[in-house]
């Protein structure tokens, strides 16, 4: 111990000087670095899907656990846990089967439509954009008017053949897709039963690691931002379901084709806070007024404003309630920094990250006045260090 005393000072040099070498080095060999952990990344890859399809799956099974405990059979009660995974599972497999028998046949007949079909919308965008006076007078386009085929071509031109070999070995490595379909499928089986001891496996190993304080505030915190996902991801899901819903009766109503495809398209994109429900409208209105004219465009675009006001201002708050309390100017960020790093998945994910924040660094906040108001009040007035 008198050693450590004796020559702290260049124990902690040395230290630091080590820190700085393994940085220095970790950024000099970055490529190789990076190339490991996305080694690692892809052996972990159907562990890390089965966790997402366990937390998906990890509220519905709660749910119809706490069902089960209430039952007056003690077999029910003794194994609720383990039957209630396997009814989520197995509800889980018939709505997918029920969807994919619904709604794939008809999705597949739209797709199949928009191809045959796309040589004649093709034409008619280039007709509408001939025809617009303002473009020919700004020099926008020539006297020949635009050709979206020729434009096509001359991109197609530009691509590079044996980059196609990428597409034929991606579908060389379909097998070992479905292999890992499998073992993420069954990893989040296991991963759902064995919930519990995951949870106090993780709550020992910080016991272990941190301070019994520092360990309980990694909890909580953990389970108040698990609450603000879980809340988010389910909220969304339910509201961009019946927002999708609600739209595609309305252009099915209006008689817009590929009312369906385009219902799915708004639900999906409605996860997206903002841009979602304006890229979906835009890409609506745009299929509108080329299939079915300017007036179909018009209604489309007046009923597609009207849902997704209501779903912003009326239906998500209702579901969601003020758990995220979030700033529009802060959603918005989030979405364009999150969109910007990490595509759609970073848009769909930004918003409860950023709302995780929040919680914590207020609650940091919130610990930090507590101290200070307490060591305030623990000091006399008079300053003479005395208490009466």
């Amino acid at each position: 111990m008198n050693f450590f005393k004796k020559y702290s000072k260049w124990i902690s040099a040395f230290v630091f000087a080590c820190a700085v070498i393994f940085v220095y080095k970790a950024f000099d060999n970055l490529t190789n670095i990076l190339s490991v952990i996305g080694a690692i990344l892809g052996a972990l890859k159907p562990f890390l899907i089965g966790f997402i399809i366990a937390y998906i799956l990890n509220m519905p099974a709660t749910s119809i656990n706490r069902l089960l405990k209430k039952s007056n059979k003690r077999f029910l009660v003794r194994r609720s846990y383990g039957i209630s995974v396997a009814i989520t599972y197995l509800l889980a497999v018939l709505i997918l089967i029920v969807l994919f028998s619904a709604i794939l046949p008809a999705l597949y007949g739209n797709i199949i439509e928009i191809y045959e079909n796309l040589p004649s919308y093709i034409r008619a965008v280039e007709n509408y954009i001939n025809n617009i006076e303002i473009l020919k007078r700004l020099n926008i386009i020539g006297e020949d008017g635009v050709n979206i085929y020729s434009a096509i071509y001359g991109y197609l031109r530009t691509v590079d053949i044996m980059q196609f070999s990428r597409y034929a070995y991606g579908l060389l490595s379909v097998t070992t897709g479905v292999f890992d379909g499998v073992v993420a499928l069954i990893a989040s089986i296991y991963m759902l039963i064995d919930k519990e001891r995951l949870i106090r496996l993780c709550s020992e190993i910080l016991h272990f690691v941190f301070k019994l304080d520092t360990a309980s505030s990694i909890v909580n915190h953990a389970v108040k931002i698990n609450g603000i996902f879980v809340n988010y991801i389910y909220s969304r899901l339910i509201c961009g379901i019946i927002t999708g819903a609600l739209c595609g009766i309305a252009l099915a109503i209006l008689k817009v084709k590929y009312a369906l495809l385009l219902a799915i398209l708004i639900a999906l994109l409605d996860m997206i806070p903002y841009f979602g429900s304006i890229i979906s409208c835009i890409i609506s209105v745009l299929v509108a007024l080329i299939t079915g004219g300017v007036w179909k465009a018009v209604w489309s675009a007046v009923i597609l404003i009207v849902l997704q006001q209501i779903d912003g201002n009326v239906l998500g708050p209702k579901i969601m309630g003020d758990s995220l309390e979030i700033r529009p100017f802060w959603i918005v960020f989030a979405v364009s920094f999150g969109g910007g790093l990490f595509g759609f998945w970073g848009m769909l994910i930004s918003v409860p990250v950023v709302a995780a924040i929040k919680v914590t660094v207020m609650e940091y906040m919130a610990v930090r006045d507590a101290r200070r108001s307490d060591k305030e009040t623990a000091v006399p007035a008079d300053g003479s260090g005395d208490f009466e």
